[in-house]
């Protein structure tokens, strides 16, 4: 997995913002990203993929990747929703096109940090 982390003043900024509520996650009718929010031991990761991919299994080398429901099928959310919560949170995992081109706009990663497993864009976004 290719890790990133952002620059400290995003860091900074978020240390000032109010923890994100995964239940202010809305269902948006017609969208194409699913994502969900995963919290343990007092660590939080935002997972998020293209919807067509949530179920698939992917290859990379003699590994084999599942996009599973139970990890990314939370809720359905707008891109401008997405990008909102991407810049909330530091931990970040990302699968699909639409998904990793948005962190790509917001400046989160850049396109050295993009893996593909299948063809599928895949990032690990880590704030140290």
């Amino acid at each position: 997995m290719i890790h990133s982390s952002r620059p400290q003043k995003q860091s900074e900024d978020r240390v000032k913002r109010r923890s994100p509520n995964p239940k202010a996650l809305k269902p948006q009718i017609g969208s194409d990203i699913v994502c969900k929010i995963h919290s343990y031991e007092g660590k939080t990761i935002l997972a998020a993929c293209d919807k067509e991919l949530v179920g698939r299994k992917l290859k990379r080398f003699d590994y084999e990747i599942h996009i599973s429901e139970h990890f990314y099928k939370g809720k359905s959310v707008s891109r401008e929703e997405l990008k909102e919560f991407m810049q909330e949170f530091g931990n970040i995992n990302l699968f699909g096109e639409k998904t990793v081109q948005l962190a790509i706009e917001l400046g989160l990663i850049t396109e050295a940090s993009i893996i593909l497993i299948d063809s599928i864009p895949h990032v690990v976004i880590i704030q140290l």
